[in-house]
């Protein structure tokens, strides 16, 4: 919440984060994110993981990257959900956000993928050269912090870009902008 805020406010925190979480955008933020969580990538994440320990068939593999195309689409439709109920503004119904980003759902997944694949070659890079542990711990150990710190910066650069989507596709045009088109 405070990074949208930022980004669409220019707003730094004034209360602490451990009071913010009992607001009630707060929860309301938590909830459509997990549930945006669960139905995109935990469902079909768990099947792939039953499907790898022969609880499910093999076929629940190409159901589940499906379903992450599927949800993938659906997702980058409606995720300007949250930064909208971050700084308490329209859209944060799901017909509103379906709306406010017709004809852009391409623009939108493009997005999300260029923002995101740089991150992930990287992490795929490192995951394969990664040291043996048995070998040395501490260079493991500090392999694998890299490869987090790696993740974090890629969620908060993800962030920032649903912000300026939600920016984008809510912003109101400007009277020069229209006069410049005229």
């Amino acid at each position: 919440i405070a990074i949208h805020r930022s980004v669409l406010l220019f707003e730094k925190p004034t209360v602490g984060y451990i009071r913010s979480i009992f607001e009630k955008r707060s929860l309301r933020f938590a909830i459509t994110g997990l549930v945006l969580y669960f139905i995109a990538l935990l469902f079909p994440s768990l099947m792939i993981a039953a499907s790898h320990g022969s609880m499910l068939p093999d076929y629940f593999i190409v159901v589940a990257v499906a379903w992450m195309w599927i949800a993938g689409f659906f997702i980058g439709r409606i995720c300007i959900l949250l930064p909208a109920i971050a700084v308490d503004e329209r859209y944060q119904k799901i017909r509103a956000a379906w709306d406010a980003t017709r004809g852009n759902t391409w623009r939108i997944w493009f997005a999300i993928v260029v923002c995101t694949l740089p991150f992930q070659i990287l992490y795929n890079v490192l995951a394969r050269i990664k040291p043996n542990a048995v070998e040395d711990m501490a260079i493991a150990l500090l392999f694998d912090l890299f490869r987090a710190l790696i993740m974090c910066v890629q969620i908060l650069v993800s962030i920032r870009l649903v912000s300026l989507l939600y920016k984008n596709m809510t912003e109101e045009p400007s009277t020069n902008q229209l006069d410049k088109h005229e």
